[in-house]
């Protein structure tokens, strides 16, 4: 669909402010990297560059890059890996004043222009197709990830992830923890997020994953996702009390449609368990939200985002229905709403934990 007038005229406008940068200073690493990525937008925004260049080169009004797109992938290639910045070469005058109205003039420009547009397409499509990277947060620690193909990620606290991305798929692992995917859609190259104890396939949406010990927690907020449960077996060649584990898919399977919600338990995949949508939502926003849950529930969640922990002293008491919305860096709210409980007492000892009791008839 072609954008609208005002679209194409903002898009002009950023091409003449590209324009004017490689006119002026030698643009830096990061400077060239967004230039790449604005230009590989759309094909509107290749258009109006070129167009808006042909007229200044003829007017003799900027001196373009003279890439070679050969050394440009070749020099992407050798760095990718390292900062996936590729330093181009310094600015050479590709037309002349005087020579700007040659038509071969105009071939040679086009042509070199083409080159750019080529060798940074291939760039970052080779940026997208690779990448294997890691990303951690800390206790009480948020943080989003833009990844290369437009998905993003949302990380909470004290989680962990692994991005592989391939030609023909994208995984993440979940190592610990939780996080939020919004998708790019890409039929053709499946986006995967791995657990321990379950594999979520989706195309084109957004969806909650959660793992702890007792398992993971799927939570669909737009489109749909395929949860799958796997299997650990052991190698045939060693005990089982000391092999090594192999992930083995089996055919048990369930898809989750928005607002839609499952478990992966050892008892297998479990509708409508775990974390609600509404807190699911919420968490981003650094919300908990609790609707008649047990307080342990409750304290569970809190001790998340917390370095010195709340302590259920009296395990009677964590069976104690608790709904509510709290700011998870604010430990005060819940300690104040529990301490004025008649029945729970609240100790705060030196070492920084908080201490819950019934209080005694």
């Amino acid at each position: 669909m072609e954008p609208t007038r005002s679209a194409v005229e903002q898009i002009a406008a950023e091409a003449a402010e590209w324009l004017l940068l490689f006119d002026g200073d030698e643009p830096g690493k990061l400077e060239h990297a967004d230039f790449a990525e604005w230009l590989t937008r759309s094909p509107v925004h290749v258009r109006e560059f070129l167009e808006l260049s042909a007229v200044w080169a003829q007017a003799g009004s900027v001196g373009l890059p003279d890439y070679n797109r050969e050394k440009l992938i070749r020099d992407a290639r050798a760095e990718l890996d390292q900062q996936r910045v590729v330093q181009l070469p310094p600015r050479h005058g590709v037309l002349r004043a005087a020579d700007a109205g040659r038509p071969e003039s105009k071939r040679l420009w086009f042509a070199a222009a083409a080159a750019i547009i080529v060798g940074l397409a291939l760039w970052i499509g080779v940026a997208v197709f690779r990448d294997d990277s890691s990303y951690t947060t800390a206790v009480g620690e948020q943080r989003s990830i833009a990844l290369a193909d437009g998905s993003v990620i949302f990380l909470n606290t004290n989680s962990a992830v692994r991005v592989r991305y391939g030609q023909s798929a994208r995984d993440i692992e979940l190592i610990r923890g939780e996080a939020r995917f919004q998708v790019a859609k890409s039929p053709l190259r499946p986006f995967t997020v791995a657990t321990s104890v379950a594999s979520v396939r989706a195309l084109g949406t957004i969806f909650n994953v959660a793992t702890d010990n007792s398992g993971t927690q799927v939570a669909v907020l737009e489109g749909s996702v395929e949860v799958r449960e796997l299997q650990s077996l052991p190698t045939p060649s060693a005990p089982v009390a000391a092999s090594r584990v192999t992930q083995m898919p089996q055919h048990t399977h369930l898809q989750l449609r928005s607002g839609q919600r499952a478990a992966v338990t050892p008892k297998g995949i479990e509708p409508d368990v775990g974390p609600s949508i509404e807190s699911v939502n919420a968490w981003t926003q650094r919300r908990l939200v609790f609707r008649d849950m047990t307080l342990s529930e409750v304290i569970d969640q809190f001790n998340r985002y917390r370095r010195q922990p709340l302590v259920i002293d009296d395990p009677a008491l964590g069976q104690m229905r608790v709904s509510g919305t709290f700011d998870p860096s604010d430990l005060d709210s819940l300690v104040g709403y529990l301490d004025s409980v008649d029945s729970v007492q609240v100790h705060t000892p030196a070492d920084g934990s908080v201490h819950l009791s019934h209080i005694q008839p």
